[in-house]
């Protein structure tokens, strides 16, 4: 059987001039989310100066002012969001026409670009990938581990096709969905700096919002409940800023009225301060995903707190109404099955899409 297949095009014509250059369509873009000229030009790693001349231009191809510049960042005009829109449709065709063509040229599809936040990372994409594995066993991925702010700079960038972070940061104009909540403990080791005498605000039993007692048994901390100016005053190991669990420990301490924070140590892994924990150093604010199996076995202990709000949602960003590449929207799915959240900002997968995952998911145990 011969099989013909006709394209119907519309009428050829060439695009009429001046055509914007896609380039500059990009950093526009970048500008527009991050809401700043000087963090779109760090971003595409040109000058400042070069990327004031490059919009200057575009607004001078198109006939219209399409940013309102201040010293505290750029916004868009109404014609500029307009624009904005439109390129970004410009973007990720271009996009999609630079890794088709890379795929016929290699024979086969990029492999999918996941960057994520460590704690996540650790304790909730091995288990995705594994489920994506078993719908695809050809599938190519590549993880990269680093702190919130390098997902989402990633992302934005265009270097992942899909992150997850567990930040309450601004996403710099990426489309996200919740995918799961997490809580932080404060917790330390079972001969910690803690007595129950341990400060003059401290009180006795637990309080709603905080986390749980230790589980070493017989530990000092025993039935010591600290509010946030007790926390401040405590030898704090923290991770560093741009971390999503600092950036959630911070905001959750000052928006209880806490004094500044100084921490005794700044360190860049989760690994790093349990280790310092396990060395006396002092008290941390960690995932209560991350040291679940330390309080089991009593190797680590956890603080009763009251007055501060610890807990956080992780999430699944990307870049674009919905993810460019066809294995990030099947792990998406397999991470919104198994959180509590859904998408916003964009309708992630058809309803159609969506069936054939979950069927397919089911018929196969995962």
């Amino acid at each position: 059987m011969t099989l013909s297949l006709r394209v119907a095009w519309q009428e050829v014509r060439p695009l009429p001039e001046p055509v914007p250059d896609p380039v500059t369509l990009d950093l526009f873009v970048s500008t527009v989310r991050l809401g700043s000229l000087n963090k779109a030009a760090d971003l595409h790693g040109i000058s400042q100066p070069s990327a004031t001349a490059r919009i200057r231009k575009l607004e001078h191809q198109l006939g219209m002012t399409l940013l309102d510049r201040s010293s505290t960042g750029s916004t868009p005009t109404v014609h500029g969001s307009l624009v904005a829109e439109w390129a970004t449709g410009v973007r990720d065709a271009l996009a999609r026409l630079i890794e088709g063509s890379r795929a016929l040229r290699t024979g086969g599809p990029d492999p999918l670009r996941l960057v994520a936040s460590y704690t996540t990372a650790e304790y909730l994409v091995p288990g995705w990938l594994d489920r994506l594995r078993r719908l695809r066993a050809d599938a190519r991925v590549e993880l990269e581990v680093a702190n919130s702010s390098h997902v989402i700079e990633a992302l934005v960038d265009g270097r992942a096709h899909l992150g997850f972070v567990e930040t309450p940061m601004d996403l710099g104009g990426l489309t996200s969905a919740v995918v799961g909540h997490d809580e932080l403990v404060l917790v330390t080791s079972p001969a910690g700096v803690l007595s129950d005498g341990a400060s003059d605000g401290a009180s006795d039993g637990a309080s709603g919002g905080g986390s749980g007692g230790g589980s070493g048994g017989g530990s000092v901390c025993d039935g010591v409940t600290l509010g946030p100016d007790d926390i401040a005053s405590l030898p704090l190991v923290l991770r560093e800023p741009g971390s999503g669990t600092r950036e959630t420990f911070d905001r959750a301490m000052a928006a209880a009225g806490a004094p500044p924070i100084e921490p005794v140590l700044q360190l860049g892994s989760t690994s790093a301060i349990k280790g310092a924990l396990s060395a006396g150093v002092g008290v941390a604010a960690l995932s209560e995903l991350a040291v679940s199996e330390e309080l089991r076995m009593g190797s680590l202990v956890s603080l009763q707190v009251r007055g501060l709000h610890l807990g956080r949602e992780l999430r699944a960003a990307w870049l674009g109404e919905r993810p460019s590449h066809e294995l990030a929207a099947i792990l998406l799915d397999i991470a919104l099955a198994g959180g509590t959240g859904g998408p916003t900002g964009a309708t992630v997968v058809s309803d159609a899409q969506r069936g054939i995952y979950a069927a397919v998911l089911t018929e196969q145990g995962i």
